[in-house]
């Protein structure tokens, strides 16, 4: 083996053992509890393969199985193009005998550095699936399930951890885009006699995952309304009626701190739908000549932030 190989043929399986491991045992312990991707990647064997990087990218470009993503951004050129070490260890997760999913390792780190250097997901599934582990990592029955792992297997499972802690960011990134702060100066009506931004009190926050359709019942019709994204990829809307001369704007939502999105809600009586656009200068001006790029995070926010409800883009 290379020398510049510093991370062993073991190191990486126990990797790939571990992740089975672990939600092998949290399938089956808590079923309860279980994400519904976890029991499909449950039953997944795995592969440890030493590989060059750029062959690896090489046989990206020719495999005939499909791709879905890479660490939650679903631009191939967003594997093409990272910069990796000349040798990856990839573990590769299969289900019944089908490329499911790939994590990669740097062969040439140490364990106590950032091994993780990303995850394919060459399924729908499988990239909820590392969706839902960036979850999983951050709930208080985390560690009690690490705990549970043979001992057998070598604790591998920092470098997994670490990871994933950060994983969450990649993919709020690729579904609303980057947090941005305020594109603009505040107006007068925005901030407090001290010249502070104002946080609203009166606004409802939508946290991904939850019952949304009954928080948009407590919305005013009569009224249009803004919201934001912020950071952590949960819905906050607020009033913004047409008359008021003190309108409070997107800042005013988060307090003027970053978010990722932004734009207006109207409501439509004819059908009972809400419509929804980015026409916010502040979070998403950045959007108003790429409107395909805009479509798809709105997307984002109606199918992650407003499942089951009647909403719908507005048409432009």
């Amino acid at each position: 083996m290379n020398h510049k190989v510093r991370i062993d043929f073991d190191y990486a399986l126990n990797v790939a053992a571990a992740i089975s491991e672990l939600i092998g045992n949290y399938s089956e312990d808590h079923p309860d509890k279980c994400p519904p991707e976890f029991i499909e990647f449950a039953s997944a064997s795995f592969q440890v393969s030493l590989c060059y990087s750029s062959a690896l990218k090489t046989e990206f470009v020719d495999a005939d199985h499909t791709f879905f993503s890479y660490n939650g951004t679903a631009e191939s050129s967003s594997f093409l193009s990272a910069n990796m070490p000349k040798y990856v260890w990839r573990c590769r997760f299969l289900h019944q005998q089908d490329v499911f999913a790939d994590i990669l390792l740097d062969a040439t780190g140490v364990p106590q550095g950032d091994l993780v250097l990303g995850c394919l997901a060459y399924t729908e599934n499988a990239d909820a699936f590392w969706r839902a582990l960036s979850m999983f990592v951050k709930e208080d029955y985390y560690r009690d399930a690490t705990s549970d792992l043979d001992p057998s297997v070598p604790n591998v499972i920092g470098c997994i951890t670490r990871f994933f802690l950060n994983f969450e960011d990649n993919y709020l990134d690729a579904d609303y885009g980057p947090l941005r702060i305020p594109a603009r100066k505040y107006r007068g009506s925005e901030v407090d006699d001290y010249g502070d931004q104002i946080t609203r009190s009166d606004v409802i926050k939508i946290v991904r995952g939850n019952d949304a359709a009954k928080r948009l019942e407590t919305l005013d019709h009569n009224q249009a309304h803004v919201w934001v994204i912020d950071r952590y990829g949960d819905l906050i809307i607020g009033e913004e009626p047409a008359d008021d001369p003190d309108k409070k704007g997107h800042p005013a939502l988060t307090g003027g701190q970053p978010a990722r999105l932004g734009g207006e809600m109207h409501y439509c009586r004819d059908d009972g739908y809400w419509e929804l656009n980015t026409k916010s200068g502040t979070y998403s001006g950045h959007l108003f000549a790429d409107p395909e790029r805009a479509s798809s995070y709105l997307g984002s926010v109606i199918s992650n932030n407003l499942q089951g409800c009647k909403v719908r883009q507005q048409k432009a």
